[in-house]
């Protein structure tokens, strides 16, 4: 089996601006520099001291002496990065981690570097969101002449098992100290600058461009109902990988990657946490930490990656991940004649399939949902009714959108997706075959304000709509979804007060969808 395209985790970390990286199992833990080394009075290059750590004294070693890079500038921060091979523990010290790469075989590239000793424990290079990272071989710093290592505590590694132990990216957002699985982390992105979009709201505060997409980026704190990002106009960001695409979290630093065991991870109760079930426990204080390291004593909130990987509303944001290069296609596009309506860079459209692809206001989709598995089917019903499913404490139910409109549609539950929207306090989910684009309006057809529209009024001819820009450039149907909801409501509640024979059978679906 070839698995040169096969993915590995790697714990990024720099020197100044100097990207490195070593494979996460050989990662123990990262810890704060202090200001005075313990002396270590050993003979081999670039070993400028010790570290006490829980009883155990570490060797720390400077990898800028070793790797033949500048001194550190006055007043530059540190820490130690714990690595650890064969049994063995040995401090590395650089300026700072910078979170996880996940890297396939095929995009390391092999050094081949003749110098005996220092720039010999670099053996490949890969591309990161900081630039070119240089790979480091955990052996082969081990084997540097005279560096001294000591034996990893048995509490260190279980059994002394790396297996039994589990790496974590600690971060910290809003102040506040959070973990999460470092397998379900694509990379990590240095402070950034975030970009508007149409997806731009409440949860979703901007997107970043990451290896070659436009990746949205949340609030994490407003997700956890614990705040708002203060200043969301520039953050760090974890992204996360998701079935459907990738999505970003809000923080303010990566702390750590540390290998933590099963038994580090205690439960967490759900009091005064608004939505628990993105909690996975929490990671007790790492005792002993006597180096004077500030926040490593602290206790860190698990995210559970799976449960947040579940959430319909995320997912389906992930799934809006695209490539960059449409967005360059757009911008690069010249605009055409303006036309009576609104211009170029006019409100957000999203577009969607409903046999044609049809265009709505961004805004009036409060929420947009993947087919839900538990809704319970209505198979004797005479209209647009799928089904009802429960979400956010209330019953909604789910109609399909081409066939309220009049065109016959065929749904498919691994495309369709779910547009909820809301008037007079109540929801409707609204099925619609795929999502397509979210993109600015180009011009928008005048409508005459008039009486609200009925539901037949709304099947015959829509207002149009001018989305993209060159071979993207498309006119579309434009659908107002509040106001079709509410003729939607008017519609019902008419006929409930006009009784109708019952069929003596069930009616055919017009939408069928594979049921849980």
């Amino acid at each position: 089996m070839d698995r040169s395209s096969e993915a590995q985790a790697y714990g990024l970390m720099r020197i100044d601006a100097t990207p490195l990286a070593l494979p996460v199992a050989s990662l123990r833990e990262v810890i704060p520099c202090p200001e005075r080394l313990a002396p270590l009075p050993v003979p081999a290059a670039g070993v400028c001291g010790a570290v006490r750590l829980r009883g155990s004294i570490i060797p720390v070693l400077d990898l800028r002496q070793v790797l033949g890079l500048p001194p550190a500038a006055e007043g530059g921060g540190c820490v130690v990065v714990l690595m650890r091979h064969e049994g063995r523990l040995l401090g590395l010290r650089v300026s700072a981690v910078s979170g996880m790469a996940r890297v396939a075989g095929d995009r390391l590239h092999a050094l081949d570097i003749a110098t005996p000793a220092g720039a010999g424990i670099a053996t490949h290079s890969f591309e990161t969101e900081d630039g070119v990272a240089t790979l480091l071989d955990a052996g082969r710093i081990a084997g540097l002449p005279g560096v001294p290592m000591v034996v990893e505590p048995s509490g260190g590694s279980r059994d002394g098992a790396v297996g039994a132990r589990e790496p974590l990216l600690l971060f910290r957002c809003g102040g506040l100290p959070f973990g999460i699985a470092a397998m379900s982390v694509d990379a990590t992105v240095p402070r950034i600058a975030l970009r508007d979009n149409a997806l731009v709201g409440e949860l979703c505060r901007g997107v970043i461009d990451h290896h070659g997409h436009e990746v949205p980026v949340i609030d994490t704190l407003r997700l956890l109902g614990l705040g708002q990002a203060a200043n969301p106009a520039e953050s760090a960001v974890v992204v996360l990988r998701f079935a459907q695409g990738l999505l970003g979290l809000m923080l303010d630093e990566v702390r750590d990657i540390a290998q933590v065991a099963a038994a580090e991870i205690l439960p967490l109760q759900p009091l005064g946490l608004r939505d628990a079930r993105l909690f996975r426990g929490v990671l007790g204080a790492r005792d002993g930490h006597e180096d004077g390291g500030q926040g490593h004593g602290e206790q860190h909130l698990l995210l559970d990656a799976g449960a947040l990987q579940a959430d319909e509303i995320l997912s389906a944001l992930a799934g809006l991940s695209r490539p960059k290069a449409a967005r360059d296609a757009r911008e690069a596009a010249v605009p055409g004649t303006a036309q009576a309506g609104v211009a170029l860079g006019g409100r957000p459209y999203l577009t969607y399939q409903v046999e044609v692809e049809t265009a709505s206001p961004l805004t009036q989709a409060s929420e947009i949902l993947v087919y839900p598995a538990h809704a319970v089917p209505l198979h004797e019903r005479r209209d647009a009714t799928l089904g009802l499913f429960t979400h956010r404490g209330s019953a909604v139910p789910l109609v399909c959108l081409g066939t309220l409109l009049g065109r016959p549609t065929v749904l498919d539950a691994s495309t369709a997706r779910v547009l909820i929207v809301e008037d007079g306090g109540q929801r409707v989910g609204l099925v619609v075959q795929a999502l397509c684009s979210i993109e600015n309006a180009r011009w928008e057809q005048p409508v005459a304000e008039g009486e609200a529209a009925s539901l037949d009024s709304m099947r015959g001819l829509q207002p149009l709509v001018e989305v993209g820009a060159g071979e993207q450039h498309r006119t579309l149907p434009r659908l107002d979804l509040v106001q079709l909801v509410r003729a939607l409501r008017c519609e019902a509640a008419h006929s409930a007060t006009v009784p109708e024979a019952r069929p003596t059978e069930p009616a055919a679906l017009s939408a069928p969808l594979p049921t849980a």
